[in-house]
């Protein structure tokens, strides 16, 4: 996401990392990206796409990796209410 609200959604997911990793069964990358305007959430893997059967092990590790993420930040996201993501008295955003 990369519109206003972009880093407090982030927090507000960050805030659910323990849960969320748990849920995928693996941990991820969080990069808040503070100079930029978008963060991120991911999950790397190694290899190269120029070879034909690596290239399809990626593709499906890559479709995997789609669905969970898809099972574990759909409902998440819809739920994500900007009204409700108010500064604080100190800046700090809640969620």
């Amino acid at each position: 996401m990369y519109d206003k609200y972009a880093k407090q959604y982030y927090d507000f997911l960050h805030d659910q990392k323990e849960s969320i990793e748990i849920e995928l069964g693996y941990d991820l990358e969080w990069q808040r990206l503070e100079e930029r305007k978008g963060s991120r959430i991911v999950k790397y893997r190694e290899g190269l796409i120029d070879n034909e059967d690596e290239r399809q092990e990626l593709i499906k590790w890559l479709y995997g990796k789609f669905v969970e993420f898809h099972r574990v930040f759909y409902t998440r996201i819809q739920t994500l209410q900007v009204q409700n993501l108010q500064p604080d008295g100190d800046g700090v955003m809640n969620g």
